[in-house]
Formats: C-alpha cells, sequence, structure tokens
C-alpha cells in the first residue's frame, strides 16, 4: 500500500517502528538495519508490544519479511495473541494459511515442530485439519505442508483425528508410522 502511495506522488512519513516494519514488509534489509542502528531497543520494544508481528507476516507468506525479522532478532517461538488468536507460533499461522515457502523457511530455522497452540494444534495437525475442515482459510488443496511437517520430523501422534478425512494426508501419516 506504501508503494502505491509513494507510485501517486504521496509521501508518507511513519513513525520508527512503522518505518521498521514497513522495511521489514518490503524485504528492504539496508533501510531495517538502518532503523535499528538509530534505535538499539526497537526490536525488543516490537517483540514486547506486539509479538505476533512476525505470525501475521507468515501468514500473509511474506517469507522475505519473515526472513529479515528472524535475522533481526525476532524469536521464532513468538506467538500470536491467545486472546485475539489460538496462541499460534509463525509455524502454525504459516500452516494455516497453506504458505509453503514460509512453512520451509521457519522449518530451516528451527521453528518448533511440535508447538502447541491454546487449543492443543501441533502445526502437523492443523496441516491436516486444513485439508478437511471448512472455513475461510480452507480446505487446503495440497498435502504438500504435510508431507513437509513430516520429512522435517514432526510426530505423527500430534495428530489426534485419524482417519481424517483426508486420504492422501492418512498414507503418507500411515508412511510415516501412525497406527489406526
Amino acid at each position: 500500500m506504501l508503494d502505491l502511495f509513494e507510485r501517486r506522488g504521496f509521501s508518507a512519513t511513519l513513525e520508527p517502528d512503522a518505518a521498521f516494519l514497513a522495511a521489514c514488509a518490503r524485504a528492504d534489509e539496508a533501510q531495517a538495519r538502518a532503523i535499528v542502528a538509530t534505535d538499539s531497543a526497537l526490536v525488543a520494544r516490537l517483540q514486547a508490544e506486539h509479538a505476533h508481528v512476525l505470525a501475521e507476516f507468515a501468514g500473509a507468506g511474506n517469507t522475505a519479511g519473515v526472513r529479515l525479522l528472524l535475522d533481526l532478532g525476532f524469536p521464532i517461538t513468538s506467538r500470536t495473541s491467545a486472546a485475539a488468536s489460538r496462541g499460534d507460533t509463525a509455524l502454525h499461522v504459516a500452516v494455516w494459511h497453506e504458505r509453503l515457502p514460509t512453512v520451509q523457511l521457519l522449518i530451516e530455522r528451527g521453528a518448533p515442530l511440535e508447538a502447541t497452540n491454546e487449543g492443543g494444534a501441533t502445526p502437523l495437525s492443523l496441516a491436516v485439519s486444513s485439508l478437511v475442515d471448512v472455513s475461510e482459510w480452507t480446505p487446503h488443496s495440497s498435502v504438500v505442508i504435510v508431507a513437509t511437517l513430516l520429512a522435517a520430523g514432526a510426530r505423527v501422534d500430534s495428530v489426534k483425528r485419524f482417519p481424517s478425512g483426508s486420504a492422501q494426508a492418512d498414507e503418507l501419516l500411515r508412511r510415516y508410522g501412525r497406527q489406526a
């Protein structure tokens, strides 16, 4: 949106926190690092006040922005607010929104595969549920995220609903050791 305003000739002067987030959203590492250099407490402040930022970038599929936030010190274990959401990690959110490149990055960076949200769901159990549950984001069209999580070492016993209602997911779960 900011890019659109700038192309139309509107200048936007943002406060440092918002300017930092805008730089991260654009994956402008130089700008983000320059802002952090002038305010060394910025990342800690944002993390304390807005722990959900990493998960929001992940849900939007902004993989480059997620990478930059992690590089600048946002913990991979940060969560959404339990009051506003389910206390999901960025991996939960990326899985639920079917953001495969972001899921892959988070796994590469060591996102905890067995972290549970307030409902007790792991990223793998959400991935399986997303294949059969009806919501604004589901059902997903592919088992690729399920396969990705399993290949990364997600525990098949975290999926409580088995059979799940997805023949492809159930076959993957069996292949990785899930028994009926």
